[in-house]
């Protein structure tokens, strides 16, 4: 019968140490996964630009790249806003006139500022009130910045912009169930006509 001496049971016993340092680090951490903040309506009309491979054709502007045209938007009558994402952040939605906004000091119009997201992690903001338009002959074109915050360190989290042409039309957030639950309850399936 072999008798396993102490030098041949040093893997097995470094194995068994490093299996517990392991598991003890993984239970004492503090930090929490963070859910992604998303917009779910309006949608979005830009996203981050693709990587470059010159410094010369490196322009990064700050809402992204165009993806779609700007989509047409309440502007007249009291319309909503759906977003998700961890639960307490603060959502913020600014408003530009500008085209082509270089920073977040260009949106000046703000349209909420600071409200968390529910314990559900949805949040909609009804009845919101765009500024009016100032041409009337024609259609005002201009971007949404959404932001969210951590609600303690104040950090930005994630912001995403959005192109809207601000027009005559109704959307109210009961006539969307699946992107504006009601009290911000866990959304329902979005239905297909949707997707």
């Amino acid at each position: 019968m072999h008798v396993p001496t102490p030098v041949s049971l040093l893997p097995l016993l470094c194995l068994l140490m490093l299996h517990i340092s392991m598991t003890a680090c993984a239970f004492s951490s503090d930090s929490k996964p963070h859910a992604t903040f998303s917009v779910h309506y309006p949608w979005l009309t830009r996203r981050d630009p693709p990587p470059h491979r010159h410094q010369l054709d490196r322009f990064e502007p700050f809402c992204g790249d165009f993806v779609h045209n700007p989509q047409p938007f309440a502007g007249y009558k009291p319309t909503f806003l759906s977003f998700s994402g961890h639960v307490g952040d603060l959502v913020s939605v600014r408003y530009t006139r500008k085209r082509v906004p270089r920073s977040a000091a260009d949106f000046t119009i703000e349209i909420a500022h600071d409200v968390p997201i529910a314990p559900s992690g949805q949040l909609c903001l009804d009845d919101v009130q765009m500024p009016r338009p100032t041409s009337q002959s024609s259609p005002e074109y201009g971007v949404l910045l959404f932001e969210a915050r951590d609600p303690v360190t104040k950090e930005l989290v994630k912001y995403y912009c959005s192109d809207v042409k601000l027009m005559d039309e109704e959307d109210y957030a009961k006539d969307y169930p699946a992107m504006c639950a009601r009290n911000n309850e866990t959304l329902v399936p979005m239905p297909e006509e949707w997707l």
